[in-house]
């Protein structure tokens, strides 16, 4: 049961009326709002938001399979081995480096800031999902401290206008200004 005003759609009239239900899961259940449909940008930006909590709180992954047990988690389904699912997670987890790699490089030395890198690149897993299309392009992630020693030889800064034609997850735009910056991905 439930007395207040809150749940005058289940019966109530006043605040001191009692609304017959079974639990407070039951209550809070109906005031949920559906979740929005999957897509799978929507399940890579949810991937990659958990994998980067998960490398901000300082923890890591000793395999692939580790990261693929979150987003499973997070995803409540099974990600199989060489699936679009396994190649999601490969990609939300170099997004969640680079956002990582973003908030971990603020405010520090370029010595401090190189050493945080290469430890969140310890924490992270090899990506070796490989999709036709990656194949073909030949594509490949720059290493985030590879990618921040680029930035710095290359001058970019928060001021800098910056245009990356092969883009990627825009590691090598780590240093740079978002709104100030055009990312291309071939």
């Amino acid at each position: 049961i439930a007395m207040s005003a809150r749940y005058r759609d289940k019966g109530a009239d006043s605040a001191k009326d009692v609304v017959a239900v079974d639990s407070v899961e039951e209550l809070e259940a109906e005031d949920t709002p559906p979740a929005p449909e999957a897509t799978p940008e929507r399940d890579l930006a949810r991937v990659a938001k958990v994998i980067g909590q998960h490398l901000m709180a300082g923890k890591g992954f000793n395999t692939i399979l580790d990261a693929r047990a979150l987003a499973e988690k997070e995803l409540g389904r099974k990600i199989a081995a060489a699936s679009e699912d396994a190649k999601m997670v490969d990609e939300a987890t170099e997004v969640a480096g680079v956002v990582a790699a973003r908030a971990l490089i603020r405010g520090k030395s370029p010595q401090d800031a190189y050493a945080a890198l290469v430890d969140l690149n310890e924490r992270m897993p090899n990506l070796s999902q490989r999709s036709s299309t990656s194949v073909e392009q030949q594509a490949y992630s720059t290493p985030l401290p590879l990618a921040y020693v680029a930035s710095r030889l290359a001058g970019i800064t928060k001021a800098t206008v910056a245009y990356e034609p092969t883009a990627g997850n825009g590691a090598l735009l780590m240093e740079a200004d978002p709104t100030k910056s055009v990312a291309n991905e071939l």
